[in-house]
């Protein structure tokens, strides 16, 4: 019985199918340049084009009779539907693609040769999702013969089979018949998880480039359309850390390339005493700025070095609670965290005087010209910052877009000093820190009790009064100092300081196991309709006139009276 019904709905699709394209193809030859894409088929057409093939077959008599026979249960008919119409939409719709009867366009082909292929395939799959619509019609108590649980492995398929350039008109369709195969989706089962692979691996088909930006930002604004934003499928509950590795040149490494640069030369070859020369005089510069003065008995660290260090710790917090490193020479043993702690405190100052300097240079702030002490500095801030506040302001309006696009920057060393003279570049770090400061604040006794997940962070790693103060303290410096940048920078601390909230609120909510309930907003209640209505009642209500229509009690009683003698004006004793 499975191979007549196949082998019937094959047939007659495929003529319908066939007639379908002949006249589309008619349609599509009378379209001027400027509208090459054809209205979708009506969906009562489609239906009614189906019907009598659907009703040719008397496919629900000849099952009902089975089951009344016995032999076939509705666990067994509901598969040999299922295994139907899944072949029949494959040979509709995949197997075109693959065989190259419906060919997928070049990039760079004509308008009407790309129009021709979305209208083709377009109407394909209308075709198959009419047909999955009226078998489930004829069978609801059938659950896996839902359109949606046979049409999105369809769509899942086309992913690999179709181009960006292709996908970027196709996915209208995918937006405009959303609710025909999401109908009633259960959360976290049946259609939807499908439904969200699908989606993962176009996003990971999807090139990451700016044109891309609008388009990626359609498919996840149909992703959280058709998906609840509780459904626990679509939460990454684990919080995996990105694999970013950040290499830079170690001073040891530096050392070795100078003395391998300064040797000499092929054994047959000439030596170029010039290159030479210059080669042994900036491997000299290096050497002097790597190696400390021994006079010295606590060199200062190397900025370009420790800067670049702090990314492993950025990259992947769980570094901070790893073992203590075994002990130098006269030196006691530290731990990760008080590594980062000592390497903050060294960078934080260096990268806060960058700004001093880019003000300097911009004639912004003059120091060494006046001494002025905390308290004066506080008032004067406090009166100029609504001033500086409408300025960048009016100064934002002005600005081009993607100021707060930051590219991932390079590590070589002779780059530092021009990065630095970047404040995008600063403000990076700082974001960086930001972050991670507020992901340590969350492992407080205080906060580490309440939470179910730790973000890879062992149990007993907790963060102490001390370490706490010196974090809240670094926020608070690194806040002054995004707002003190030139340009947007209270702006831009407000914007860090909104999205930081936001994901600290969202962790909270994924901690409390993703309750639902916290989206429903209930209705308002009639009382407070009534009270809001009597309190604006009273707000709309005009001004009672003023009592003295001269402008005061004297100046009236004076103006009624009329002047006779000076003592009218003098104040008079109540």
């Amino acid at each position: 019985m499975a191979i007549e019904v196949l082998s019937s709905l094959q047939v007659d699709l495929q003529s319908l199918v066939a007639s379908t394209s002949t006249a589309r193809e008619s349609q599509l030859s009378e379209l001027s340049a400027s509208t090459p894409f054809l209205p979708p088929i009506p969906r009562d057409v489609l239906k009614s084009q189906l019907e009598p093939i659907w009703n040719k077959l008397a496919v629900s008599e000849v099952l009902r009779e089975g089951e009344a026979e016995g032999s076939q249960t509705p666990g067994r008919r509901g598969d040999l539907l299922r295994n139907v119409m899944d072949i029949v939409g494959r040979e509709i719709i995949i197997s075109p693609l693959v065989q190259g009867e419906v060919m997928d366009p070049a990039i760079n082909s004509e308008p009407k040769e790309r129009a021709r292929f979305l209208n083709a395939l377009s109407d394909r799959l209308d075709t198959v999702l009419t047909l999955y619509e009226l078998c489930y019609a004829a069978f609801p108590d059938i659950p896996s013969l839902e359109p949606g649980a046979i049409f999105i492995p369809l769509l899942e398929e086309l992913v690999e089979l179709i181009s960006v350039e292709s996908w970027r008109d196709l996915w209208q369709y995918v937006e405009t018949r959303s609710k025909r195969f999401t109908n009633d989706m259960p959360a976290s089962k049946g259609k939807a998880l499908p439904l969200l692979r699908t989606i993962n691996a176009f996003l990971r088909f999807l090139p990451r480039t700016p044109a891309d930006l609008v388009f990626r930002g359609r498919v996840h604004q149909f992703a959280s359309s058709v998906i609840s934003i509780a459904d626990k499928s679509a939460i990454n509950m684990r919080g995996d850390y990105g694999d970013v590795k950040t290499t830079w040149e170690e001073v040891e490494s530096v050392k070795e390339e100078v003395k391998a640069d300064t040797g000499q030369g092929p054994a047959d070859g000439d030596v170029d005493m010039e290159a030479a020369a210059a080669v042994v005089k900036e491997g000299a510069d290096v050497e002097s700025k790597a190696e400390p003065d021994p006079s010295n008995t606590n060199p200062e660290p190397d900025f370009y070095s420790t800067l670049w260090s702090l990314q492993q710790y950025f990259a992947s917090p769980p570094l901070l609670a790893g073992p203590s490193a075994p002990a130098k020479d006269g030196e006691s043993s530290k731990t990760p965290f008080d590594d980062f702690k000592d390497k903050s405190d060294f960078v934080l100052p260096k990268l806060f005087e960058q700004t001093v300097k880019e003000k300097e240079l911009m004639g912004i702030e003059k120091l060494g010209t006046t001494i002025k002490s905390d308290s004066v500095i506080s008032q004067e801030a406090g009166r100029k910052r609504k001033r500086e506040h409408a300025k960048e302001q009016q100064d934002e309006s002005q600005s081009k877009k993607g100021r707060f696009f930051h590219p991932r920057y390079l590590t070589g060393r002779k780059l530092l000093e021009h990065e630095l003279a970047d404040n995008a570049f600063r403000r990076q770090i700082l974001v960086q820190y930001f972050i991670l400061f507020q992901f340590l604040l969350n492992l407080t006794p205080a906060s580490a009790s309440k939470q179910a997940f730790t973000g890879g962070m062992p149990k007993d790693f907790v963060i102490d009064a001390e370490k706490e103060t010196w974090v809240k303290s670094k926020i608070a410096s690194i806040r002054e100092e995004l707002r003190r940048m030139p340009g947007d920078g209270v702006r831009f601390e407000e914007v860090v300081l909104s999205i930081i909230a936001r994901e600290r609120h969202y962790a909270q909510w994924k901690n409390e196991n993703c309750p639902e309930k916290i989206f429903e907003v209930p209705p308002m209640s009639t009382e407070t309709a009534v009270e809001a209505a009597q309190a604006w009642k009273k707000r709309l209500e005009p001004p009672q006139r003023y009592p003295f229509p001269v402008g005061s009690r004297s100046l009236s009683r004076l103006w009624n009276k009329g002047f006779t003698n000076l003592d009218q004006l003098k104040g008079w004793k109540r």
